[in-house]
């Protein structure tokens, strides 16, 4: 379990840090699918592998009657992988639900598994560099979707 988890871990930071040096801070995850134009496969990619990376971790450590919000989870991301055009009518809908369902399964999976703690302190971290580079209110939903990603692998970290 601890492999698919470091591999879904170590795509995102290789991903986020490729991201911000060469375009800086996006306003969202999404737009980086835009910003890498003819790769933007890239973003499906990472989206999709991590999807199911993370799942079948999240899942082996849930309570029975919960496996269902990681599944959520993990199928959320990768249908934001798949609908990534979301600037685009006919994926917006399904690119935009998926992320906010995807999102709201995140924080119940981390609530669910005795974690809420780390949310606050996870915010806190992300809060940081949205100040210091002044950020917070044009890139929120960046630095949001930091604070989810972290909440869930340090609950991964702790629960595995």
């Amino acid at each position: 379990m601890w492999i698919s988890a470091t591999i879904a871990f170590i795509l995102l930071a290789v991903y986020v840090a490729y991201i911000i040096r060469n375009y800086g801070i996006p306003t969202s995850l999404s737009r980086t699918f835009y910003l890498l134009g003819e790769r933007g496969w890239l973003f499906s990619v990472v989206m999709s592998v991590m999807g199911f990376a993370t799942m079948i971790p999240m899942m082996s450590v849930t309570p029975d009657n919960f496996k269902c919000v990681p599944f959520i989870c993990g199928c959320s991301l990768c249908f934001v992988g798949v609908a990534s055009e979301y600037a685009q009518r006919v994926a917006s809908g399904v690119h935009l639900t998926a992320a906010v369902i995807g999102m709201l399964c995140s924080l119940a999976w981390v609530i669910i598994m005795g974690c809420w703690w780390v949310l606050p302190i996870t915010l806190a971290v992300a809060a940081i560099p949205a100040i210091s580079t002044r950020t917070i209110k044009s890139c929120w939903v960046w630095w949001l979707e930091v604070a989810v990603l972290l909440s869930v692998f340090l609950t991964m970290i702790i629960t595995l």
